[in-house]
């Protein structure tokens, strides 16, 4: 079971889609093309600002080398949080759109939102590429990545409280010789498992 880690006490995150594309240049480099490699997934490197020690101590886990963590995705102002209970609406769904039912009436997904996925006790991150409205309580989202897993039928949707769930890489907190106890700021990865 995945490791929750806390909220707050970051300064800055930055999410990004990996593997990267790569390119291919032909020989006069006058045409370049570009691939996109399937299995794309969310990787997102969260600055950590400068705290107490014993606060420090609440995220611990991060120095955890068996089990995957948990880190709640800031939507920030994004998303209200009167979504509903969204679900996945029809299962064997493949490509970047995804049915979704059981949303409040009229509740706006706005382009940039991230939304977890809750396949087979797993998540996945995808990220909404045009902003949907759930005019019968019902919406299709545009999303990226496109679907890695197909989910299956009234798999959870987290909208206004998206999660990544994965790995994470992290050189552990800095400890310097002080008065005051403090920990300098310090930075981790969370990466999902693909």
């Amino acid at each position: 079971m995945p490791i929750q880690l806390p909220t707050g006490c970051f300064d800055e995150w930055r999410p990004q889609l990996t593997p990267a594309p790569t390119r291919s240049a032909s020989a006069t480099g006058t045409n370049v093309q570009h691939f996109q490699r399937l299995g794309r997934h969310w990787r997102i490197t969260v600055g950590l600002h400068a705290m107490h020690q014993t606060k420090a101590e609440d995220w611990a886990d991060l120095e955890d080398e068996i089990d995957t963590l948990l880190w709640n995705i800031p939507q920030d102002t994004l998303v209200a949080a009167n979504e509903g209970s969204p679900a996945v609406n029809g299962a064997s769904q493949t490509g970047s759109s995804l049915d979704i039912d059981g949303v409040t009436l009229g509740f706006v997904i706005p382009k940039g939102a991230f939304i977890s996925i809750i396949t087979n006790s797993r998540r996945y991150v995808y990220k909404v590429k045009a902003e949907a409205t759930a005019t019968t309580g019902s919406a299709t989202l545009s999303i990226m990545p496109p679907l890695r897993v197909s989910p299956n039928n009234n798999d959870v949707i987290e909208i206004s409280a998206p999660k990544i769930e994965g790995l994470v890489d992290f050189a552990g907190f800095p400890r310097r010789r002080r008065h005051d106890n403090r920990v300098p700021a310090s930075t981790f990865v969370i990466e999902e498992r693909g």
